[in-house]
This record gives structure tokens, C-alpha cells and sequence, in this order.
């Protein structure tokens, strides 16, 4: 099963601004992904919210369990330090059902910071990646 996933910071808050944040919640991503066997094929720490494309590596992986142990240990180091920051208490999900389907989320996810008008090419966006497989691999395997 491959999905894609968007969780909000609460309120909107403007909270990837820097690189120190995006690292410590990058690193949470990370833990949760190796802990739930899971393959982030394509992120994307947007300001005030994050992009997600994942697959189990397994038949018993569980991307309910990432996405629950991910908002865990990143919300724990928000509220030791970004007290002002929260999750949104839940995340918006979609099963990618084909090939032409997970092309179209990974670019989604990649495009998003240029239609925010944060940079003119996703590749200069300093908050994008993959955990699990290479950013090129993915590209690949898509045909992009």
C-alpha cells in the first residue's frame, strides 16, 4: 500500500521557517519511518504544514502507525521546543491507487513550494527529500 499524507500545523502557524526545525522534525520522520518499517519516498516541510508520500517496506507495516509515531516524537520535541507550536490533532490521507496516481502525488508534493511562490524549481527548496530511497530513485521510478 503506498499513501500520501498531509498533516497542518494547528492554526496554520508558520513553524518550517528555519533549518534547526526542520532538522529535529525531519529526524522524528526518520525514527518513525526505520520504527514502522516504512519507505518515505518524497517529503515536503512546507511553513506551516507537511507532505508525505510513503510504502510500507513490508507486507505488515503499517502507515497508521508511522504517521501516529511521527506526530508522536515530533510533537513531544515541539512542546519541549516550539511551545507555541502544535499538530492539528489529524492528518488527511489518500490511498495511491496506480502508478499514474503516485506520479501525480509526488508531483504534487515536489510542485508544492513553487505554487506557494517560495521558489521557482522544487529543487531549490531546501525542506524536500526521501528517507529510505534516494530522492533520484524516486524521480526514476516515475518517470520524472
Amino acid at each position: 500500500m503506498i499513501g500520501a499524507f498531509t498533516t497542518l500545523v494547528q492554526f496554520r502557524k508558520k513553524l518550517f521557517k528555519d533549518a534547526s526545525t526542520f532538522r529535529s522534525c525531519r529526524g522524528c520522520l526518520d525514527r518513525s519511518a526505520k520504527e514502522n518499517s516504512t519507505v518515505v519516498a518524497v517529503y515536503c516541510f512546507m511553513p506551516d504544514h507537511v507532505h508525505l508520500v510513503a510504502w510500507g517496506r513490508c507486507l505488515d507495516a503499517d502507515l497508521w502507525k508511522f504517521m501516529f509515531s511521527f506526530k508522536q516524537y515530533s510533537g513531544w520535541w515541539l512542546r519541549c521546543n516550539r511551545s507555541r507550536f502544535r499538530w492539528h490533532r489529524d492528518y488527511w490521507d489518500h490511498l495511491v491507487r496506480d502508478d499514474r496516481d503516485l506520479k501525480k502525488q509526488i508531483l504534487y508534493v515536489l510542485e508544492n513550494p513553487v505554487r506557494a511562490g517560495l521558489v521557482e524549481d522544487w529543487r531549490d527548496y531546501p525542506f524536500t527529500g526521501s528517507i529510505g530511497i534516494s530522492l533520484d530513485e524516486v524521480l526514476a521510478e516515475v518517470g520524472l
